[in-house]
């Protein structure tokens, strides 16, 4: 009986064995823990819910949320008129028609293709709004910040005349929690419909010439 000894063996045992990315997530403040992709969409079938912080740690922002003055909110409306009177101007048409064609896309997985074409038609659509206002001769913009991974976020500014700042914000992707990558992902309600509520109300605020002008 002659042993022949395993092919590749020294070799292998020097080769790096793959690591699996993983996340920091936050189930609440300052309860974190560290979990690989697939654990994320686990307990979200599960029902638990945390908040991914990977880049925010990564960039130094973490745990600078809760170190921040808390936020004295106004108690009362004080532009009634104004509001009452924009508010006229939402058009569910326009939310049914972006609607559609934002659950057009097979997914808007954040790590897909299609997640990059999703959130560039988003952008294409709230830099036509800018546009077509003039609010971009007032100092409107909007940009496309990038992530470590494909699918960018777009942030759309209208300046004012004070340091106040109000932030209005929906996530554009989607997911199907059991084969991300392959299975279709709408996202109607998830959260398709806030973030056409959001581009409607861009566009109902840009017909306020002062809104406008900032």
């Amino acid at each position: 009986y002659e042993q022949t000894p395993l092919l590749g063996k020294t070799q292998s045992s020097k080769a790096p064995v793959p690591q699996t990315e993983k996340y920091l997530i936050e189930l609440a403040p300052y309860d974190t823990r560290w979990v690989t992709e697939e654990e994320k969409w686990e307990l979200k079938l599960d029902g638990v819910n945390f908040i991914d912080i990977t880049e925010e740690t990564q960039a130094g922002f973490y745990p600078k949320f809760f170190t921040s003055n808390a936020v004295q909110y106004p108690t009362k409306l004080i532009h009634n008129d104004t509001i009452s009177s924009l508010s006229k101007k939402l058009d569910k048409k326009n939310l049914q028609h972006n609607l559609e064609h934002f659950t057009s896309f097979h997914t808007r997985y954040y790590k897909s293709e299609y997640g990059v074409e999703s959130a560039t038609w988003l952008y294409e659509q709230i830099n036509d709004i800018i546009q077509k206002s003039g609010a971009a001769a007032h100092g409107a913009t909007v940009e496309k910040f990038a992530h470590s991974w494909g699918q960018f976020s777009t942030i759309a500014r209208i300046p004012g005349q004070t340091n106040k700042t109000v932030v209005l914000g929906a996530h554009q992707d989607s997911i199907n929690l059991f084969l991300p990558s392959i299975l279709a992902a709408p996202g109607a309600d998830d959260d398709g419909s806030g973030t056409v509520t959001i581009l409607e109300v861009l566009r109902t605020l840009l017909l306020s010439p002062d809104i406008v002008a900032g």
